[in-house]
Order: C-alpha cells, then structure tokens, then sequence
C-alpha cells in the first residue's frame, strides 16, 4: 500500500512539470507551451511588482531577476499599492507555475484590504521588460 501511494505521488510530481496545452485564446488560436520544464518560481522570492495596463500586474523574481505577467478581473487599487501578498489559489506551497490561478490580496487598499483571482501568463524576455514603459516595469 505504501509503494503504491509514493508512486502514485511520484507520477503527480512528473505530471506536474509536463508540457501543456492551454485552450482557445482571445483571438480563438491555441496557444501551447514550449516543451521542458515550465516557468515556475516561489512566491516568496518575488522583490517588486508593478501594475500594468488593464487588469495585468507584472512582477519580479529571485534568482535569475525574472518578470512574470499575470491577469485576473477585478483587481482593483494596484498602482496606488505599497505592498502585495500572493498565495497559490487552490493548494498550499510557495511555488507556482505559468498557467496557475493565484490570489493577490493588497493589504493597502483605500477602502481595507481586497484580494482578487488572477492567472500566471508567462515569463516576460529582457527585451519585452525594457519595452514596458517605466511606471510599469517592476
């Protein structure tokens, strides 16, 4: 039984790191993800984030000095926050991955603490970071 149960934990573990096929985007086109391991890093590792137009938020990562873009609906105050906490939304741990749901809770908000559902979309280049404007780069 106990074999049984560490390789069923082991098969997960693989799983988790596959390549992925995400569904239909905006414009109907499938997007899918490159092959080897996915673009993860560890929520406590993030040092600065910044709001970006619409509903993005950007945010930079130890080690490496990684930007990540993320999405959701309803995130409202982050370009006046002073701090963020995020949280995997779902399971608990410290990492997460492209394509993951998280929670962005913004402690400082005008009217008390909100928090809001967003999505990993990916790992930005160096190029694509020095591109965003200044009020947006993290």
């Amino acid at each position: 039984m106990r074999t049984q149960i560490l390789c069923a934990v082991a098969a997960l573990t693989v799983t988790g790191c596959a390549p992925v096929q995400r569904g239909p985007d905006q414009d109907g086109s499938v997007s899918r993800v490159a092959a080897g391991p996915r673009q993860c890093f560890d929520i406590e590792r993030v040092t600065s984030f910044r709001a970006g137009d619409g509903d993005r938020l950007y945010v930079r990562t130890r080690p490496g000095d990684v930007v990540y873009q993320l999405s959701g609906v309803g995130c409202r105050d982050l370009d006046f926050a002073i701090r963020l906490g995020l949280a995997p939304d779902g399971w608990s741990g410290r990492q997460v991955c492209v394509g993951d749901p998280v929670r962005v809770v913004n402690p400082s908000a005008p009217l008390g603490q909100t928090t809001c559902r967003v999505r990993i979309d990916r790992a930005l280049s160096p190029t694509e970071v020095a591109a965003l404007p200044g009020a947006q780069r993290p």
